[in-house]
């Protein structure tokens, strides 16, 4: 016979606390069940003792989900700092007042490493940023500039990694798009805006200064440039805005 309950965790050194619910069929208080939180179950199982259970109701299943949905609005619980709740009960997550030591973040990370996701949670995964890539002020918020630290950890983080078929197919998609726009007559500045455009040109410019160009030199016959071959075959000779047609 199934109980579903509703449960709540208490860390005892920080006294925060997480409150859930378990309404499987065949589910009792006393089945064995942590939490589905992919914060908490980790920290507890990592240190079951510094941890302690309270089932705070029994009853049927929509009974508690009903209940559940009501204590956590009642005490705003995705907003109190003392709560690892991320919603009140109504699907929208938050991680407003979640800070986690360093010693926490390691134990999640460590818990975590090796996993492979399922098909099914990577395209979940994609179909969830493909919708916040909907949302102006969540691009926003991503063209926002990181501390350099932040971008030292991401390439270490890829250093050595290869790359799937896949992903470089869409690389040279996506450049191919952008070239496209290029050769269209549209600058930089008209594709990427004027901010953008600087700290392209700038970051390129960074990037060449004191390296040997290996590439010949060649000269577009249309408007008598000449230049490196790798530059003017992409955007002379044939390419060439003074070609005549």
């Amino acid at each position: 016979m199934t109980k579903a309950y509703i449960y709540k965790w208490t860390h005892l050194v920080t006294s925060k606390w997480y409150i859930g619910s378990r309404t499987k069929k065949g589910s009792h208080p006393d089945d064995g069940y942590i939490c589905s939180s992919k914060i908490v179950k980790p920290l507890i199982e990592s240190s079951i003792n510094d941890w302690v259970r309270e089932i705070l109701y029994v009853g049927n299943p929509d009974e508690i989900l009903k209940l559940e949905s009501q204590i956590l609005a009642e005490l705003d619980a995705k907003n109190d700092l003392n709560s690892f709740n991320l919603h009140n009960g109504d699907g929208k997550f938050t991680t407003a007042g979640i800070t986690l030591s360093d010693d926490w973040k390691m134990k999640i990370r460590n818990s975590n490493s090796g996993k492979k996701r399922s098909q099914e949670a990577i395209e979940n995964y994609k179909k969830a940023n493909r919708e916040k890539a909907k949302d102006p002020n969540y691009l926003e918020k991503l063209r926002k500039p990181k501390p350099q630290e932040h971008g030292r950890k991401i390439s270490e983080a890829l250093t050595g990694k290869p790359k799937t078929e896949e992903h470089r197919r869409n690389l040279s998609r996506s450049q191919k798009q952008v070239a496209d726009k290029l050769r269209t007559g549209k600058s930089y500045e008209e594709i990427y805006g004027a901010e953008r455009a600087k700290k392209i040109r700038d970051a390129s410019s960074k990037s060449q200064k004191g390296r040997p160009c290996n590439n010949p030199f060649v000269t577009c016959p249309n408007c008598d440039k000449t230049g490196p071959s790798g530059a003017m075959n992409r955007w002379h000779f044939d390419n060439c805005k003074k070609k005549k047609l």
